[in-house]
């Protein structure tokens, strides 16, 4: 199980009592921040032994607000007054708390970052995090979100929660003050990440997780009934069946546009979406998705190449450029394009005219040579430049696929760049009208 981890900054100064609220909660009058935060989280949900909390101490706070008496007043006089350490011992928590002491005061680079790896260290792969950054300096809540981001990465944690006490906030008359809820700027950061994801990578697994994770309460809740969600829903689980098409080169899917078609439609249905940070990410979906047909045409496969190209999958894209110039071929001379033995004799049908190869060479079986023949001498003289073209990529993708163990394999820059300058050859040949399919 996820060990829970509580981590809060203890400042120097005489904090004054107040009663900290948050929705129905209200905590009893206290000075320290944590006493209410603590209480509050626990009425969340149970915590156990082995949950933590580590409060972080500059020398300062440790005498000051750690202790009992540490604070004077003006004449320099020491003030009745019980510690931080104090309160929390009084409260019976499940675990010991501790303390992450002599820290820096934060006053440059180098003991920023001291405090920042001290804080990392004691983290655990899998903790669920709930900060408190009511008290320190105010470059604190920047270094908790930079944190929180790094340790999902490294430690794979959950940032459950981010909250701030706003004693100056308070109302005067009831002296009670609100504990303000800051970790949707957490999940900002994990939504922008997971939409970069996709839209940058074409990879949706992250956005998805995300919207299941925040859908599943209100679908829970509704039962079902809620119609945003449930149309927000359905979309998010259409996203992985259209970007793997493309990730792993599912041609034949593309070309009849069978994931396109269900995005197409519920793309249309879906006019909000529930979680404000996915409508921008829609809106570029719209956008990418629009450009592919939702019935069979061979230039969803060159469109695939491109989608695949912006996106650093450089072996997807020259695959489905390969394929998508035999496609071009079978359409145009009105032959299957998923017949596996006719697109066979289209490439070697190609392979003769372009290499003027005499017939009684030909590595063709004797039956079959007619049909070759054809091929060669009736339907694919018209294609010559798109036969240049085409085994122009055919060399590429042979390098790309058998990892440059040949003869004179390519750098990896040039592959991209010719993988680039062979997809804008096709292009601009599929818009030249005497090869339109």
């Amino acid at each position: 199980m996820a060990r829970k981890v509580f981590i809060s900054f203890l400042g120097t100064s005489p904090y004054g009592e107040c009663i900290y609220s948050r929705g129905e909660f209200r905590s009893q009058k206290v000075r320290f921040i944590q006493e209410a935060t603590l209480r509050y989280h626990f009425g969340q949900s149970p915590w156990s032994e082995g949950d933590a909390a580590y409060i972080l101490l500059t020398p300062l706070a440790e005498t000051k607000n750690w202790f009992d008496d540490g604070q004077t007043n003006r004449d320099g006089f020491k003030i009745e007054w019980q510690g931080l350490k104090s309160r929390l011992d009084a409260m019976s928590l499940p675990f010991v708390p501790a303390t992450l002491n002599n820290l820096p005061d934060g006053n440059n680079e180098q003991e920023i970052m001291e405090i920042f790896m001290r804080v990392f260290d004691v983290l655990q792969d899998g903790d669920e995090l709930y900060f408190d950054i009511t008290h320190g300096y105010r470059y604190l809540p920047m270094l908790t979100l930079v944190l929180g981001n790094y340790a999902k990465f490294l430690k794979k944690v959950t940032v459950k929660s981010i909250t701030y006490g706003n004693y100056e906030a308070r109302d005067k008359a009831t002296n009670i003050a609100p504990i303000i809820d800051l970790t949707m700027l957490s999940d900002l950061q994990d939504w922008t990440h997971a939409a970069a994801d996709f839209i940058e990578n074409g990879s949706p697994e992250k956005m998805v997780a995300l919207a299941e994770s925040d859908l599943k309460p209100i679908l829970k809740e509704a039962k079902g009934g809620n119609k945003v969600a449930t149309e927000t829903k359905r979309l998010s689980n259409l996203l992985i069946p259209y970007a793997h098409d493309f990730h792993t080169c599912r041609g034949i899917n593309i070309y009849h546009g069978t994931n396109v078609k269900p995005l197409k439609a519920q793309l249309a249905v879906v006019e909000e979406v529930l979680l404000e940070p996915m409508n921008p990410v829609i809106d570029k979906l719209r956008a990418d998705v629009a450009s592919f047909s939702d019935s069979p045409s061979a230039d969803n496969c060159f469109k695939a190449a491109w989608w695949c190209y912006e996106r650093g999958l450089y072996q997807q894209a020259v695959t489905f450029l390969e394929e998508a110039a035999i496609s071009f071929f079978c359409l145009r001379h009105s032959i299957p394009i998923d017949d596996v033995k006719q697109r066979e004799l289209v490439t070697k049908a190609a392979y003769c005219l372009k290499n003027s190869v005499p017939e009684p060479d030909w590595n063709v079986e004797e039956e079959l040579k007619p049909s070759v023949r054809e091929l060669c001498f009736d339907k694919l003289l018209s294609d010559r430049k798109m036969i240049e073209a085409y085994f122009a990529v055919v060399s590429l993708r042979n390098d790309v696929n058998h990892c440059g163990f040949r003869p004179n394999p390519m750098p990896s820059k040039r592959i991209i760049d010719n993988i680039k300058a062979a997809i804008e050859t096709i292009e601009h040949l599929l818009n030249d009208p005497s090869h339109a399919s």
